[in-house]
């Protein structure tokens, strides 16, 4: 019963934390990028990490520690960095990516469901 509450309710909290914080860093640094590909970079490496957990630990530490540094790469091969007119033309493109973010975390709860349920099957 813990189990169903912690996949169902605690890791999606979790995941979708992460989730804006990727989208975050993504969305100031690489400023090249259109918003609906930061989001589904962002959501591709979240959902790729808990798909990775379930197969190997080791492998979604390694995919989870990549992306800093990826990040630091854009930062240092991007010329225009920080422009704040840019970023505030981007905030206000914001809103109308609340459909595609709800999206993104019902495809990572059932996602989460299905792999925590075929995980329970394995163990019995």
């Amino acid at each position: 019963m813990s189990h169903i509450a912690i996949n169902v309710f605690i890791f999606p909290i979790v995941i979708f934390v992460w989730f804006l914080a990727y989208s975050i860093f993504m969305f100031f640094l690489a400023q090249d990028m259109s918003i609906e590909t930061v989001f589904l970079v962002s959501s591709s490496i979240i959902i790729a990490v808990r798909i990775a957990a379930y197969y190997n630990e080791d492998l979604a530490r390694d995919i989870a520690k990549l992306l800093p540094f990826v990040l630091l790469g854009i930062f240092i091969l991007s010329p225009t960095f920080f422009s704040l007119d840019e970023i505030k033309s981007r905030l206000y493109e914001m809103p109308n990516f609340i459909i595609q973010i709800t999206t993104f975390l019902g495809i990572v709860i059932t996602i989460e469901i299905i792999l925590s349920s075929l995980y329970l099957i394995k163990l019995k």
